[in-house]
């Protein structure tokens, strides 16, 4: 009987420590994916409001559509609660600038 005792404390143990790390790694996962998806959010609300200011920007004389598109990103940001650094919004509306450049690029090169 103390054998068995002893086998069956040890499988014990064994399946707690399974447990254990299988419940750490979930949380990591879980936690990784709630960022991403953050930064997903944040970065298509930066393109949306750089798209607009784009197209708005002849018709309502905007000069500065850097600034334009930082307070519209900031604005729609703030609708969802999400703050954001000054270097993420400056990185997100470079994105947003540079890949609306590249497709205006493609289009062009296509005709």
């Amino acid at each position: 009987m103390d054998i068995q005792t002893a086998v069956l404390n040890l499988m014990a143990a064994i399946l707690i420590s399974i447990l254990g790390f299988g419940t750490k790694q979930v949380t990591t996962f879980l936690k990784n994916k709630g960022v991403v998806s953050l930064m997903e959010k944040k970065q298509e609300q930066v393109g949306i409001a750089v798209k607009a200011v784009e197209q708005i920007a002849t018709i309502e004389n905007i000069s500065d559509k850097y600034k334009a598109a930082k307070t519209m990103s900031v604005e729609l940001l703030n609708e969802y609660g999400i703050r954001l650094t000054e270097t993420e919004l400056k990185a997100f509306i470079e994105s947003a600038v540079s890949e609306m450049n590249k497709n205006i690029e493609d289009v062009l090169n296509d005709n």
